[in-house]
């Protein structure tokens, strides 16, 4: 279990790649100390590949929460890749 957000932030691209679907992915994450709130976006951007998001807050040291986006490439053979970690 994870519960430093740099630390998931170094782990993430690998568990993206290894993950089966976007629900298994979204379970992994809330497994984690320093996940406070997962969700997955409805919508599929129309990038080459396509690509989702999951909008996730993260607790920090201080008790307060900090908002990040993950987005994640959707590949033809139904495989995941992350793509990056960013601010919303």
């Amino acid at each position: 279990m994870v519960s430093d957000f740099s630390e998931l932030e170094k782990i993430l691209p690998v568990v993206v790649d290894q993950v089966s679907s976007l629900e298994e992915l979204d379970t992994w994450l809330k497994l984690h100390e320093c996940i406070q709130s997962v969700r997955l976006e409805d919508f599929l951007i129309k990038t080459n590949p396509p690509q989702r998001e999951f909008i996730v807050e993260f607790k920090n040291n201080y008790g307060s929460t900090i908002t990040k986006v993950i987005n994640i490439f959707v590949l033809a053979n139904g495989r995941f890749r992350f793509s990056e970690l960013r601010a919303p």
